[in-house]
């Protein structure tokens, strides 16, 4: 719990979403086994999502809403697990909804 900001988004999925580069870099270490996501070319915090893939849209949503063009829509939010990359287009979640879910 000591490295970015935690969410519990469902009681078999958590997101760790860096807060700055330092936790990007270390996030991005730890992800190993777990879904790793991004905002590509923006200022972008690094997020881990440990759970299955139905969990996916709602953590790049998450990841979208701390990037930089958190303002705007359709957001093109990339992810890794292990060797298979994709990417995912959603709009940020908002405050609200993320509130709900923070550790």
């Amino acid at each position: 719990l000591k490295i970015g900001r935690h969410f519990r988004i469902a009681p078999d999925a958590k997101l760790i979403v860096g807060r700055n580069e330092e936790e990007n870099k270390r996030l991005e270490e730890l992800a190993g086994p777990f879904f790793f996501l991004f905002v590509p070319d923006t200022g972008s915090p690094n997020v881990i999502l440990e759970g299955n893939k139905k969990y996916l849209k709602l953590a790049a949503a998450v990841t979208a809403r701390y990037s930089d063009r958190n303002r705007e829509k359709d957001i093109e939010v990339q992810y890794r697990l292990k060797i298979k990359t994709g990417k995912i287009t959603v709009d940020p979640i908002s405050d609200d909804e993320l509130a709900q879910w923070r550790i």
